[in-house]
């Protein structure tokens, strides 16, 4: 194949409303839960000691928790 055949080049992504378009996504793929029991210098990677405003569904699965407000 002669250069440039058949080769694009990407594009941008596409910009999400209300979202920056220089968002960081978090990955939790591994996350295996939380660990309240151990110390917090002994939790392991994949583990959290605490997460705020997040309910953990189960290995590699975070819900966010809603507020105080009216539903939209």
């Amino acid at each position: 194949m002669a250069d440039g055949e058949g080769l694009s080049l990407p594009s941008a992504p596409a910009n999400t409303p209300g979202l920056p378009a220089n968002a960081l996504f978090l990955n939790f793929d591994g996350f295996d839960g939380l660990n309240t029991k151990a110390s917090r210098a002994a939790i392991e990677d994949q583990q959290m000691s605490l997460c705020d405003n997040f309910m953990p569904l189960g290995k590699s699965n975070l819900r966010t928790m809603w507020g105080m407000g009216a539903p939209l």
